[in-house]
């Protein structure tokens, strides 16, 4: 299961922007880690996006609508029409528990003009733009990790008793064979020096 992952409308639907994990095949983080991802930025007005133009994300830990612990403002000058990727992150994710990246902005200077600029949040608040799951490796070790190993030695066990099993049964189908083959050894020696009969007729 991969993060969940939503496209954000930062100014109505003339600039939206979306979040994904740099390392696309992970779906869990570690509180040692310090991940990154990307922001991908679209501006869909006929006109670029002032070169001073910023957008705020942050990252909050926590059930429902958590505050971010981290909060930072990035510029976005992106040209008309386009779409343009940004690195973000590199925090480390000190908390267990959901994980949020969120996406803000303060407002549009000069929408219809030939030089919109978009103005930083100065808000805690934030559209959620992405979410994952945080652990501690020692924590997700007991309630992953180790049920699984015991599983898998429970396996091995069940297997081994199996085995020892059918090996003893062999040995003792095979006394069995031995002493049958032994039976007739004997009657056939009895048989050779004709005593077989004075055996029946004694």
């Amino acid at each position: 299961m991969m993060p969940a992952s939503q496209e954000v409308e930062i100014h109505r639907d003339w600039v939206t922007a979306e979040v994904k994990p740099k390392e696309t095949d992970r779906d869990i983080y570690f509180t040692d880690e310090s991940p990154e991802f990307t922001l991908s930025v679209s501006n869909h007005l006929d006109a670029d996006l002032r070169e001073d133009s910023r957008l705020t994300w942050s990252i909050a830990v926590g059930d429902g609508y958590p505050d971010p612990y981290v909060r930072e403002h990035l510029e976005i000058p992106v040209p008309a029409n386009e779409t343009v990727d940004f690195t973000i992150g590199g925090e480390q994710l000190a908390f267990e528990g959901h994980g949020i990246v969120g996406l803000s902005a303060g407002g549009m200077g000069g929408p219809r003009s030939d030089e919109p600029v978009l103005q930083k949040s100065t808000s805690n608040s934030y559209n959620p733009a992405l979410s994952f799951s945080i652990w501690d490796r020692e924590h997700y070790d007991v309630i992953h990790r180790q049920p699984k190993r015991t599983q898998e030695l429970a396996l091995l066990s069940s297997v081994a008793v199996v085995i020892l099993a059918i090996i003893q049964v062999s040995i003792a189908l095979e006394g069995l064979l031995v002493g049958f083959v032994a039976i007739i050894l004997v009657i056939s020696g009895y048989w050779e020096v004709g005593n077989f009969e004075r055996l029946l007729n004694p």
